[in-house]
């Protein structure tokens, strides 16, 4: 089996800002309290990172990089911290975001192509000599309201793409093979950097070099559809002639 070495890809792109929504997981939105509240269930992003705090908080609570747990005290200084925004939005984004990395959490925000809004998702990195380890977290509505809230990591389509290495792709525009698809949790498998400045991605993609044979290479291309990460573009190159050009896989979608 040919070893791969999985590498950054830069697909980002941005839309506008979505319908507002009115549910947070760490207040009733029907009582809010204060301005501050109020402007939290009225924002689709602030409201979705509220959730998202809210069920880690209530839930597990446990940091994944060398600091100590939150205190509720703690958490409640923050939340004083957080109401003095009034009314600010990005103020009080900048509270979550940076409450969140606290404990090794980054915040993403990608676009679903099927409900036509963006969902807000925790995420971690964990990094190695040669590559790295990425874990994504949610937050369904459909848990909380069976009293089971929690996080949890989204679905992904694999594709298996070992016996496109045996395909020639020298001197060809597209190949079109079978793919075979493989469901599995969004753990460690796609080797993306999903940092990207607070903007909301329309798609994630990975880049892999098959390791001794130059510019030979794979790209996948996904679009989050009904909650699920599906592949909607694979881009091969298996052909040795220390040239890049990888030519588009059609399959099956």
């Amino acid at each position: 089996m040919l070893n791969m070495i999985r590498l950054l890809i830069l697909s980002v792109s941005f839309i506008a800002a979505c319908a507002p929504v009115s549910v947070a997981a760490s207040f009733d939105c029907n009582n809010a309290l204060n301005e501050t509240e109020i402007v939290i269930c009225d924002d689709p992003q602030l409201s979705a990172l509220d959730n998202l705090i809210g069920v880690w908080w209530k839930t597990d609570r446990q940091p994944i990089v060398n600091t100590k747990n939150p205190t509720v005290d703690s958490q409640r200084e923050w939340v004083k911290r957080r109401n003095t925004c009034a009314s600010d939005q990005i103020c009080i984004l900048a509270y979550y975001k940076s409450r969140i990395e606290e404990f090794g959490f980054g915040t993403v925000g990608i676009f679903d192509h099927a409900k036509g809004k963006p969902e807000f998702f925790l995420y971690s990195e964990l990094f190695y000599a040669y590559q790295s380890s990425r874990f994504l977290y949610r937050f369904t509505n459909a848990e909380r309201k069976a009293g089971q809230a929690k996080l949890e990591n989204p679905t992904i389509i694999i594709p298996e793409l070992r016996y496109l290495e045996k395909i020639n792709s020298c001197n060809k525009n597209s190949i079109k093979a079978e793919v075979f698809l493989v469901k599995a949790t969004f753990k460690d498998v796609l080797g993306v950097n999903l940092s990207h400045n607070e903007q909301v991605m329309k798609e994630i993609g990975t880049h892999a070099k098959w390791a001794g044979h130059g510019d030979q290479s794979s790209s996948v291309r996904y679009r989050l559809i009904n909650g699920d990460f599906i592949p909607y573009k694979i881009l091969i190159d298996s052909c040795l002639d220390n040239i890049s050009n990888q030519v588009e896989v059609i399959f099956e979608q």
